[in-house]
């Protein structure tokens, strides 16, 4: 038996082993039988106590057999491998399985042709060393992230027609004379797998989109009536995607998903934009609401109370649609509809607050001690005009040292006024009540002018009723409760500078004990 000779090294089967290994299979059975008729005889050996022989050429041939066959099996799956390789739909390969293949086939066929040093083996090396050369462009090729714009690129400058959904195989593009191209191919399939991490973390940007939702709250436990809650977590998602957007479009692989990329930063930024209205809008029609909600400033502005009327029920609208379809993105599916309808309504609650500014500032033109107060703590009083009692919060803020004014304690006299009272208790009668009827800041004029009245017939009794003798003087202190602490301490200035001054006068005149009565006085 002879492996180094007739088919069994002769390269013309390569290409189909099918007689080689039909070959191989009768070797294999007339092997076997000698094998066995060897180890036969080594057992009849053993029983009568002889040295078994050494088969040495047998061993040779078994070895040298195992090698060959598996050199011609290895050729036999190589040319069905290569075949499929080649002849398959290539959009369907997996060249990283086909790269790993044929990494294997080099290595078994580089160690074979050491061992079997055939022209088959030498064949099997230089085939599959050939196909591990062409593997860089062919992995390039079978680059997973390949689309028709790509392929339509190669086809195009390898002179071949491209169309859409074209199956195509590896034989025809290396006939082609796609290698040649490789660099280009390179190129495109490296274009193709960064347009494709643009295109997955664009995908990341819709997913992201696709579930989130806007907070929406009840206001103020109203049936129907809503606002929005916390934005954070959306402005922060929109200002990174927006970075990330705009770091895409400085990808030198951009031009493929360009168009999308700049869609959706064209929508973030509406977005962005309808966020910044619709919060400011919440902020304004909430600080207004509570305003002209008030029957009393109804009445006062009714010009504003209409044109509110008109965005609270474009407000109610919009958020009850946004209760029933919370998704944020949503906001922005019908273009810039909604960022124009808060920006009308922003513009015209600001005519309003323009309005409601100019109102106050008559209220304190009309009554100065009005620029004392906020502009809420100012609407908090004329948002109750029918209740005078309204103004008592702010009173010490209107008049630094007045803590209330006393109302009549009869439902007939709620409106009157008799007098006012300072933080520590202590309190003042007005000369003539006065009644709070009309504008507040009319009425609360006539407040003034009274609390002025008062003092001024206060300090004129006061001044009258000095004490001037000696006896006055030794019941002093009827005099001093008798009128309001503020009155005596200016009145007895006044009398101590009058008669300071008229013992220095008389001394001068020449009376000598002058200083020393007046000290006795």
């Amino acid at each position: 038996l002879s492996l180094s000779e007739g088919v069994y090294i002769d390269p013309g089967y390569f290409d189909d082993p099918t007689p080689v290994l039909e070959e191989l299979a009768s070797f294999d059975e007339e092997l076997a039988r000698i094998n066995q008729m060897a180890e036969t005889f080594s057992g009849y050996q053993e029983l009568f106590n002889i040295q078994p022989y050494q088969y040495r050429a047998l061993t040779s041939t078994t070895e040298r057999f195992e090698e060959v066959s598996k050199l011609w099996n290895m050729v036999n799956t190589w040319n069905q491998d290569y075949e499929q390789w080649m002849t398959g739909n290539f959009t369907e390969q997996d060249v990283n399985a086909m790269d790993s293949k044929v990494a294997v086939y080099f290595k078994e066929a580089f160690g074979l042709h050491k061992k079997v040093g055939t022209n088959v083996s030498a064949k099997l090396k230089d085939k599959t060393n050939e196909y591990k050369i062409k593997m860089p462009v062919i992995k390039d090729l079978g680059n997973p992230a390949m689309k028709p714009r790509h392929w339509e690129k190669i086809y195009g400058a390898l002179g071949q027609p491209w169309f859409p959904d074209m199956a195509f195989k590896l034989e025809e593009l290396l006939g082609f004379g796609v290698l040649s191209h490789a660099e280009l191919v390179g190129d495109v399939s490296g274009a193709a797998s960064g347009e494709a991490q643009l295109e997955a973390a664009l995908k990341d940007i819709e997913d992201a989109w696709l579930t989130l939702e806007f907070a929406v709250l009840p206001y103020r436990d109203t049936p129907g009536i809503y606002i929005l809650g916390g934005l954070d977590e959306i402005f922060v998602q929109l200002e990174d995607n927006q970075v990330t957007l705009q770091t895409m479009l400085g990808n030198r692989f951009i031009t493929g998903v360009q168009a999308q990329v700049e869609g959706w930063e064209r929508k973030l930024g509406l977005l962005s934009e309808t966020l910044d209205e619709w919060t400011a809008c919440q902020r304004n029609w909430m600080y207004l609401e509570t305003i002209f909600g008030a029957e009393d400033i109804q009445k006062q502005l009714p010009a504003e109370t209409q044109k509110f009327q008109i965005v609270d029920k474009a407000w109610r609208g919009t958020m009850k649609l946004t209760s029933e379809n919370p998704k944020v993105i949503d906001a922005v599916a019908e273009g810039p509809t909604l960022l124009e309808q808060f920006q009308a309504n922003n513009e015209a609650l600001e005519q309003i607050q323009k309005s409601l500014e100019d109102y106050l500032e008559t209220k304190r033109m009309a009554f100065p001690r009005f620029y004392f107060l906020s502009n809420d703590e100012l609407l908090e009083i004329l948002s109750q005009t029918r209740d005078p009692h309204a103004v008592q919060p702010h009173m010490s803020k209107c008049f630094d040292a007045i803590k209330s004014i006393k109302f009549g304690d009869t439902r007939a006299t709620a409106h009157d006024i008799y007098g006012f009272e300072d933080p520590k208790g202590e309190y003042v009668e007005m000369s003539e009540s006065t009644k709070a009827e009309g504008p507040v800041e009319y009425w609360l004029k006539g407040v003034e002018d009274a609390m002025r009245k008062a003092l001024y017939d206060n300090a004129k009794a006061s001044y009258l009723s000095y004490p001037k003798d000696e006896e006055g003087m030794i019941n002093r202190a009827e005099w001093l409760w008798a009128y309001p602490a503020q009155i005596i301490l200016a009145i007895d200035q006044i009398y101590w500078a009058m008669l300071c001054g008229k013992a220095l006068d008389d001394k001068h005149a020449g009376d000598a004990d002058a200083m020393k009565n007046y000290l006795k006085f």
